[in-house]
C-alpha cells in the first residue's frame, strides 16, 4: 500500500507545480501586454528585451514577495479554499511585479545610449556632479 500513497502524493505534487506554471505564465502574460500597450516596443529587439526583462522580473521579484509574506503557505494546507486563494495571490502578485521589469531596463537603456561614446571617467565624474547637487547632463 506503501508505493500507491507514495505515487499519489507524487502525483499531487505534480499537478501542484503544473498549476503554479501554468499561473506564473498567466500572470507574466497580462503583466507583458499591459506594459506594451502603455509603451510600445519600437523594433522587434525591443520586444525581446521587454518580454524578457517582463518575464525576468515578474518570476524574481514576484517569487521573492511570495516567500516574504509567507504566502507559499497556502499551499500547503488541506483546505481548497485556501489553495485556491493562494494560486490567485500569486497570479496578482506576479502580475504586478512583472509590470516595472521593462520600464527599469528601458530607463537603462536610454541612460547607456545617451552616455555612448563617452569614458568611464566622464561618467563618473557626471556622477560626481550629480551627487553633489551639480547640474545634470
Amino acid at each position: 500500500m506503501e508505493p500507491m500513497s507514495s505515487a499519489g502524493a507524487g502525483v499531487g505534487l505534480w499537478k501542484a507545480v503544473v498549476w503554479l506554471m501554468g499561473l506564473g505564465a498567466f500572470g507574466f502574460g497580462l503583466a507583458a501586454i499591459v506594459v506594451m500597450c502603455f509603451t510600445p516596443p519600437r523594433t522587434p529587439k525591443e520586444l525581446a528585451v521587454a518580454l524578457i526583462s517582463t518575464l525576468v522580473s515578474s518570476l524574481s521579484l514576484g517569487s521573492g514577495v511570495v516567500i516574504y509574506f509567507g504566502l507559499h503557505k497556502l499551499l500547503a494546507t488541506t483546505d481548497i479554499a485556501l489553495q485556491v486563494a493562494g494560486l490567485l495571490s500569486f497570479g496578482g502578485i506576479l502580475f504586478t511585479c512583472g509590470l516595472p521589469g521593462w520600464a527599469v531596463v528601458r530607463w537603462i537603456f536610454n541612460a547607456l545610449a545617451k552616455r555612448e561614446g563617452q569614458d568611464i571617467v566622464q561618467v563618473l565624474q557626471e556622477l560626481r556632479d550629480i551627487k553633489s547637487g551639480g547640474t545634470q547632463a
